[in-house]
């Protein structure tokens, strides 16, 4: 027994080096961000200074953050570089010369967060007329980034947040909610930039790759309201437990009294532009056939994995069990609880003798 989990370890860490390789974030920004430093006229071609009035305001958001900006910074012409905001979560720091980078809370906001948010808006309160937004995201963004619309507080949004994911709201239903207490999301930072160019670089940790759910969607067209926002928090049952500014900031906005967040018809997003470097896809294509390399079977599990998770784990373990091979599994995640969740599920399953 211990040979053959030793052994099942190892290739487990195989296929998860292979997926995070394939999905590396400093690679997939410099895939994408060559052509755009290239035709802005701001690439580091040589130590000349290139000769073009436009400058970059660079803001990185999310797990991946930092290596997204070490990235951008070795494209980007350094005297082309006006300002620089980096924010990660504690473990995914590390300093990056001549950008300020701050730590913030995941998967609750913190008060780091909201300075970061604040930092940010400043940043970009004034921007010249030849000046231009680059926007890095990857998972955890939209925690890292609070700034509570007018009327709310941090401890407002934080608890609402922790109120939804405790009682099993899928990414969908917790980033509609989050947009409608936001001032940055759902469009919000597009429409706060424009007229200005932004160019939104986006990794995805999301089923479906909407690009409006990644990070709550700062750069993009939101399509939920606040009545959604309302009908969520009444289906999980949390609607008496929000605060009472939430539900009163809610109702004010479905009734008309608070703008709703930009929709596609927004002119804000005339001069957005959203580009998606990098998803799940990519990992799973990589692990898959490095499972395959290794003589395993694999079985693509595709529903998208949302909500509890526990309950989505044990789910996962009960459809394994149904094969009477070992094989292996590849399959859509959005939360590595989920993951460490279903391989403890798993192993006590193994080990008492179900399989």
């Amino acid at each position: 027994m211990p040979t053959i989990l030793n052994q099942l370890r190892r290739d487990a860490v195989a296929l998860f080096e292979a997926g995070v390789l394939a999905a590396h974030p400093g690679h997939a920004v410099q895939r994408h961000l060559h052509d755009l430093a290239n035709a802005l006229g701001v690439a580091r071609h040589s130590n000349e200074l290139p000769h073009t009035s436009i400058a970059v305001h660079l803001v990185a958001v999310g797990k991946a953050a930092c290596t997204m900006a070490a990235a951008a910074q070795h494209i980007i012409h350094p005297e082309k570089i006006k300002s620089a905001i980096v924010v990660t979560n504690t473990e995914n720091l590390r300093p990056i010369a001549h950008f300020q980078v701050i730590a913030a809370g995941h998967p609750f906001p913190d008060e780091a967060g909201l300075k970061a948010g604040k930092r940010v808006l400043q940043n970009l309160q004034h921007l010249a007329p030849h000046d231009h937004v680059l926007l890095l995201l990857s998972g955890g963004a939209s925690a890292m980034l609070p700034y509570p619309a007018p009327g709310l507080t941090l401890g407002d949004k934080s608890m609402s947040t922790r109120l939804l994911m405790d009682n099993g709201a899928t990414i969908y239903q917790l980033n509609c909610v989050r947009k409608h207490l936001s001032a940055i999301k759902g469009g919000q930072l597009a429409q706060y930039v424009a007229p200005h160019p932004l160019h939104s670089l986006i990794l995805s940790d999301v089923p479906d790759n909407d690009l409006s759910v990644i990070a709550s969607g700062p750069s993009y067209a939101d399509a939920s309201t606040f009545s959604e926002a309302i009908t969520i928090l009444h289906q999980l049952n949390i609607w008496d437990k929000v605060p009472d500014s939430v539900k009163q900031h809610l109702i004010k906005g479905r009734n008309g009294r608070i703008p709703e967040t930009p929709k596609l018809n927004h002119p804000c997003f005339n001069t957005t532009q959203n580009t998606l470097i990098g998803d799940n896809m990519t990992c799973i294509k990589s692990m898959t056939q490095k499972a395959q390399s290794l003589g395993y079977r694999v079985i693509h599990y595709n529903y998208p994995v949302t909500g509890n998770c526990r309950r989505e784990a044990e789910k996962l373990v009960d459809w394994c069990i149904k094969w009477e091979f070992m094989t292996n599994l590849v399959f859509e995640k959005q939360s590595k609880v989920f993951l460490s969740l279903a391989s403890r599920l798993s192993l006590e399953r193994f080990t008492h003798g179900f399989w």
